[in-house]
């Protein structure tokens, strides 16, 4: 280490003689001062005394020695050495006895060209302890660190200097910085309107001097009449503080503090507090567990931003100094510490590389650990700690670990879903866990803030677990997005499939059904699969203009495959042709006719199915209600001659000459039924090339205008 000096003495004066660096005239002149004599009656002789105090303005920090110069002229006169330390440089623990070894006293007609030089020192470890401990040791260490007061030590012990050297040897660097002391002041001692902090005079000294200031402690250490040594050495923190005095870093205390004690700056307040933990680590005699310290810590400070260093340092076992005091508290039971403790919110999360953590834990732990990690977190459910972890198993572990986890902890998966709802679009989940309408109605809701195509699966994997439980709940999470991913699952199935699908599956897309028949409409791929599964859950009650030419498209490509389609869905095809107008609407009517017509003419249509299709069919006479294929027959018939529809439409509609002909004898039961048919056959009959209608059914149409005259 680097340090810059400066030489003081008497030269028509007391008076700057040399400097190893440009020094501000703000600072030369505390430095005049505060290297001159500590006050008016030392005498030509004293002990040789040291100073320390900061020079802000030049960040650097003052460690005078001044010896007394009788050889000057004029009484009074002293050297005074001055080690300037870079504020960076501190704090200064091992380096202090290099430091006081730099210290020279000039010689008689020096020219004090050594103090141009900076000077250097060696970083060393070596501590040297006193010889004999110090009974008034542990009241100074109250005094100091429980008080704001300044304190005055009177006493003729030797070992008086080096006591008050530690104290500044012992802080943090913040401290340091600011630290004023003076182990030989005669009269009060002041730097920048501050009086120094801890300052000594020897006994008869004290009585020469002027010595009366209220705004400063007097403690005279040779005095029977002091503190009850037993109550302040009954402290802990005092002691571990006094032992470190006398016997530097013994106890490794000033590694503790550099590695805590920057999170607080220039608060001397803190200092007690910080030993008090240290006392306990001390003293701590637990094996694994290290919640007390924990609860200590996290009550002394409960804000996440306090003392984010000791957290850090406590729950962490980079730091070898803490691996040393508490080997056996690992990160995993440190985490058990946590979740355990009442104060778990006062650590930021972040010191534990959680994910990391957990992961590990659990890849490593045995099932009883990991049983003991989940009750803690559950039972603390309501702190962040418990929440992150309970989280990052949730979005980490398989589905089968999951499910594993709510065999025993049956409770806890819903609260899992919640904080990862992607694991609900995994079918197994839905089949193995049991989540009732009330807790899935949170879950829900969190779904719904997820991307579409998440939400996709998760309504796909409830579809096929068979959870019909959740629909309405997705359904008022997720709108009308529900009854469309419900048809796109259909197209993935087979068609018996679909008969397995809940009432309330079918609900939703009979809610939605104008936008389930509009988006079916834009699409360019319909499967028969989605026509079936609407025609089951919408019944004849809604379609709009586009519905007849969307089915009629999905019939062309699947016309082939015409079991496909069964009665109910035949029905629902049929409602939507008589309900619309045109070319696709007839096309509807032409599927579905054979099969309903035959349906009723055998008498197998069910009273559900018939009333289903039956208010689109005219009324009969009273005698003729009764044949429901008659009137199925008339309300084909009407539906063609009242929109006008062209007559090879209607013979197109069965291929069955024995039904052709019913159809037709109904269209001349129809008001101008007799005209449209007429009008055909003389259309048809004007076509100059090949006739679409095979010829034996435009030989039927012109035998029944025939019979009808």
């Amino acid at each position: 280490m680097i340090v810059q000096q400066c030489i003081h003495g008497y030269s028509d004066g007391h008076r700057l003689l040399e400097s190893s660096t440009d020094i501000s005239k703000t600072a030369q002149r505390e430095l005049a001062i505060l290297s001159d004599l500590s006050g008016n009656a030392g005498g030509q002789t004293f002990e040789p005394y040291f100073t320390g105090y900061p020079l802000p303005s030049e960040e650097l920090y003052a460690l005078a020695m001044t010896w007394p110069a009788p050889e000057m002229p004029r009484p009074g006169c002293v050297w005074t050495h001055t080690l300037l330390l870079d504020f960076k440089s501190l704090p200064i623990h091992n380096n202090l006895n290099g430091l006081l070894a730099l210290f020279r006293r000039p010689v008689e007609n020096d020219d004090f060209e050594s103090y141009h030089n900076k000077v250097s020192i060696e970083d060393t470890s070596e501590y040297i302890p006193f010889n004999n401990l110090f009974n008034w040791v542990p009241q100074l260490v109250e005094l100091l660190y429980d008080s704001d007061s300044s304190i005055l030590l009177i006493g003729d012990n030797p070992g008086l200097s080096k006591i008050i050297l530690q104290t500044w040897a012992q802080r943090w660097s913040s401290l340091q910085k600011q630290y004023r002391f003076c182990t030989l002041s005669i009269s009060p001692r002041k730097s920048s309107d501050h009086y120094f902090d801890l300052q000594s005079v020897s006994t008869d000294l004290f009585r020469k001097s002027k010595w009366t200031n209220s705004k400063i402690i007097i403690f005279d250490t040779d005095s029977k009449i002091n503190h009850d040594l037993n109550l302040v050495r009954n402290k802990a923190w005092i002691h571990v503080v006094s032992k470190d005095l006398e016997n530097p870093n013994c106890d490794k205390l000033r590694e503790y503090l550099d590695l805590v004690g920057p999170d607080f700056n220039e608060n001397l307040s803190y200092f007690k507090k910080l030993a008090q933990v240290y006392a306990e680590i001390l003293n701590y005699s637990s094996d694994k567990s290290i919640q007390s310290l924990i609860d200590i810590v996290g009550k002394e400070f409960p804000k996440t931003e306090q003392a984010e260093s000791l957290k850090s340092w406590l729950i962490e076992q980079k730091d070898p100094l803490r691996r040393s005091l508490l080997p056996n508290a690992s990160r995993w039971f440190v985490l058990y510490d946590l979740l355990n403790s009442p104060y778990q919110s006062a650590f930021n999360l972040d010191f534990l590389d959680l994910p990391i953590l957990i992961i590990d834990f659990w890849e490593n732990a045995d099932t009883n650990n990991k049983n003991k990690l989940i009750s803690l977190a559950w039972a603390n459910a309501d702190k962040s700690l418990s929440i992150s972890i309970l989280s990052i198993l949730a979005k980490s572990l398989a589905v089968d670990e999951i499910i594993e986890i709510g065999l025993v902890h049956s409770k806890l998966i819903p609260f899992l879903l919640t904080l990862n709802p992607l694991l609900l679009s995994d079918v197994k989940v839905w089949c193995e866990i049991n989540i009732n309408v009330k807790e899935f109605k949170n879950i829900a809701n969190i779904v719904a803030q997820l991307e579409p195509s998440e939400s996709r699966a998760i309504v796909h994997a409830a579809i096929e677990s068979g959870a019909n439980f959740a629909a309405n709940e997705l359904e008022i999470a997720l709108g009308s997005n529900t009854a469309i991913w419900i048809i796109e699952w259909a197209d993935t199935q087979s068609i018996s499939e679909l008969n397995k699908l809940g009432k309330q599956w079918r609900m939703v897309i009979r809610k939605y059904a104008n936008i389930v028949l509009t988006s079916l409409a834009e699409a360019q791929d319909v499967s028969e699969k989605s026509v079936i599964l609407i025609a089951k859950s919408i019944g004849i009650t809604t379609h709009n203009k586009n519905s007849a030419k969307m089915f009629a498209k999905v019939i062309e490509k699947h016309k082939r495959d015409v079991q496909a389609f069964d009665t109910p869905t035949k029905i629902f095809l049929l409602n939507v042709g008589l309900s619309e107008s045109g070319k696709y609407a007839a096309q509807l009517i032409s599927f579905s006719f054979d099969a309903i017509h035959e349906s009723l003419l055998l008498n197998r249509m069910s009273p559900q199915e018939w009333d289903q299709i039956q208010s689109k069919l005219p009324s009969l006479g009273i005698w003729d209600t009764w044949d429901k294929a008659e009137r199925l027959r008339r309300g084909v018939t009407q539906w063609f001659v009242y929109n006008s529809r062209p007559l090879e439409e209607l013979l197109f509609v069965t291929d069955d000459k024995k039904y052709l002909e019913q159809l037709l004898r109904s269209v001349l039961r129809t008001i101008n039924g007799r005209e449209y048919l007429v009008f055909g056959f003389d259309k048809i009959n004007s076509y100059s090339g090949e006739k679409s209608v095979h010829s034996w059914k435009i030989k039927l149409v012109k035998k029944i205008i025939a019979s009808y005259w």
